[in-house]
């Protein structure tokens, strides 16, 4: 099975990554491996059995990333705008990476909880 996984990890790499334009928002957040890569290794490292829980965490942390890295682009745009939009959120009471975002008019992220926000949190970052 291990095998079968990993040619399937390589297809999708050479054949269908390539064309959606974009890395994963692991890498792009994190700066580390694709979930791609990194499912690879750890198959290869721990066999798919033991691989299958960490790559269901990493598919959340992914979520997770792709959640903050839309809120990254969306507190630009409104700091542009001279609105500066609430990262506490998005960080679930975590102090989110990266939080400074160069932005005039911004304090980073010391402002008031948006409240109801309903995402995955892992504060591991």
């Amino acid at each position: 099975m291990d095998k079968i996984a990993l040619k399937i990890i390589q297809f999708y790499q050479h054949h269908l990554s390539p064309h959606k334009g974009f890395s994963c928002a692991h890498k792009a957040f994190h700066r580390g491996d694709s979930c791609s890569q990194y499912f690879h290794t750890t198959i290869q490292q721990q066999g798919l059995a033991e691989a299958i829980p960490k790559l269901q965490q990493r598919l959340r942390d992914c979520k997770t990333a792709n959640i903050l890295l839309h809120a990254e682009k969306q507190h630009k745009r409104d700091s542009s705008n001279g609105f500066c939009a609430d990262m506490s959120c998005y960080g679930c009471g975590c102090d989110t990476p990266d939080c400074d975002l160069d932005t005039p008019d911004c304090d980073g992220c010391d402002m008031p909880d948006c409240g109801g926000c309903d995402i995955p949190c892992d504060c591991s970052f």
